[in-house]
């Protein structure tokens, strides 16, 4: 496959420098979070290139026929069909990087091999431990994923900042301001079906914003769906969950709407689009079971915004009382009636947040605007120091560095 502007390289080199292996092109959390390193590998000047490898290459023209409105073409000027670099970083999960292997193992052979992997709950799927055997190392974006790796890991689990970087001249938050209404308190919440309904607690948000608001507050909340995202290697189970899901979602949205303001927004955005409705914004929730990590969390930080979350899970690697709002919770059993985690719920266990307490602080938020706006200026400057990209990139090169001494 031949990609316009795609960069040519020759075939092999022992120069340092990263082959990135990844759905390049999908508006989800794995590929933005490529998207991010590229930002670190170009700021320390480590070369790399991309590979758009999909574990399913009988299924790509499907695959791509569905997912068209949900490219994204930011690292098309850096995809390469070869990896000519000694590092290979792959980023799929263990189910994927097994299909990976299973399909092209000389994509592996010669190389040093770097999984990035990412998980939720605090025991991983039984099967997936026979995928350690294919990594020298692993690399991880939250002390949260690394502990859940670690308890079982042969090898090396390494966690990394992942760094960020948002172009805030592409944004334009007066896109969806006018919508809104201008004098509007606007709640945000942001999720995608296929990362987990259940995990990702939006009724619980819809619960408590009803408890703090009434339709006589000049306030509402948003919910952004990412629309029809499929596993295309269990498509009607996948169409299945999502539709329900939906509907369920849909709704509580409808009886909560008789007495608070509430809308979702489920078309697809472009990343621009999406970085401008989070500008748009007075303030982000997340009442989430578990994050491995939270990109959008670190977005809504990033662009200025307070965030309420709950407060457990890989959040906390960048979140703290002293730039947001953590919400408590008990640690209760992972629901077995949960369609996503279904297969995996034994001896594991989430967060479920205090939904009394969500609802104060959504409150407090909206009664204390200068004191929460304060709040947002903080998490920025967190957020943007933690996770410089220039920083970050140093990180990855000094991995890089260690990794071909001791090969």
């Amino acid at each position: 496959m031949q990609f316009e502007d795609e960069v040519v390289v020759p075939s092999q080199t022992r120069e340092l420098g990263l082959n990135i292996a990844c759905d390049a092109h999908r508006l989800h959390s794995f590929a933005e979070s490529v998207r991010q390193l590229t930002f670190a590998c170009e700021s320390a000047r480590l070369p790399f290139v991309i590979n758009d490898l999909q574990p399913h290459p009988n299924l790509r023209s499907f695959y791509r026929q569905i997912f068209r409105k949900q490219f994204d073409s930011t690292l098309k000027r850096h995809i390469s069909e070869m990896n000519p670099y000694p590092i290979n970083l792959i980023r799929f999960n263990p189910y994927r990087s097994d299909m990976l292997f299973s399909s092209n193992p000389g994509y592996f052979t010669g190389k040093i091999n770097v999984a990035m992997w990412s998980w939720e709950l605090p025991e991983i799927p039984p099967e997936w431990v026979r995928s350690f055997q294919h990594f020298d190392e692993v690399w991880v974006l939250s002390n949260f994923i690394k502990e859940i790796f670690a308890k079982v890991s042969p090898i090396t689990v390494r966690k990394i900042n992942l760094p960020l970087q948002i172009d805030e001249t592409s944004i334009d938050p007066r896109k969806f301001r006018a919508d809104f209404g201008e004098d509007t308190f606007v709640f945000l919440f942001a999720f995608e079906y296929q990362s987990g309904f259940q995990i990702k607690n939006p009724l619980a948000l819809i619960d408590a914003f009803s408890r703090a608001f009434t339709k006589t507050d000049n306030v509402l909340l948003v919910i952004k769906v990412m629309p029809f995202s499929v596993n295309p290697t269990n498509l009607l189970e996948s169409i299945k969950r999502n539709r329900e899901n939906s509907r369920r979602l849909q709704r509580a949205v409808r009886e909560a709407s008789e007495h608070v303001n509430i809308i979702v927004m489920d078309g697809h955005f472009t990343r621009a689009d999406f970085f401008s409705l989070i500008d748009s914004i007075d303030c982000y929730v997340s009442l989430h079971r578990a994050e491995g990590y939270g990109q959008v969390l670190a977005q809504s930080m990033y662009l200025g915004k307070p965030v309420i979350a709950t407060g457990y899970s890989g959040n906390l690697d960048f979140m703290d009382a002293s730039n947001s709002v953590l919400l408590p919770y008990d640690l209760v059993e992972v629901d077995q009636e949960d369609g996503y985690y279904r297969p995996h719920v034994d001896g594991n266990v989430w967060a479920e947040p205090h939904v009394d307490e969500a609802s104060q602080m959504m409150r407090w938020v909206y009664d204390h605007r200068k004191q929460a706006q304060e709040l947002g200026n903080r998490a920025s400057e967190s957020i943007r120091r933690i996770s410089n990209p220039k920083n970050v990139g140093e990180e990855i090169r000094e991995n890089c560095l260690n990794l071909l001494r001791t090969r």
